[in-house]
């Protein structure tokens, strides 16, 4: 029996859509709309939790192009 997922699941899992950061920003810099977005392929949070990330702040640097994640924010 196969477990996970098959091959072209998992070519269209990693086309999803996820949460990246867009700009440089700094540790304490809010994140917003402008320096967040949702973007392919995965990788980052995905863009459910847009709402949830919104308002609050980078716990470090960040470059452009990072996928977004839980201990960045």
């Amino acid at each position: 029996m196969h477990v996970g997922p098959t091959t072209s699941e998992a070519e269209s899992q990693r086309l999803r859509r996820s949460l990246f950061v867009v700009k440089d920003v700094r540790a304490g810099e809010e994140i917003t709309a402008e320096n967040v977005r949702s973007i392919r392929p995965a990788g980052g949070l995905e863009p459910r939790y847009l709402d949830v990330v919104l308002g609050r702040t980078f716990a470090k640097d960040v470059e452009r192009g990072t996928p977004l994640s839980w201990d960045l924010v």
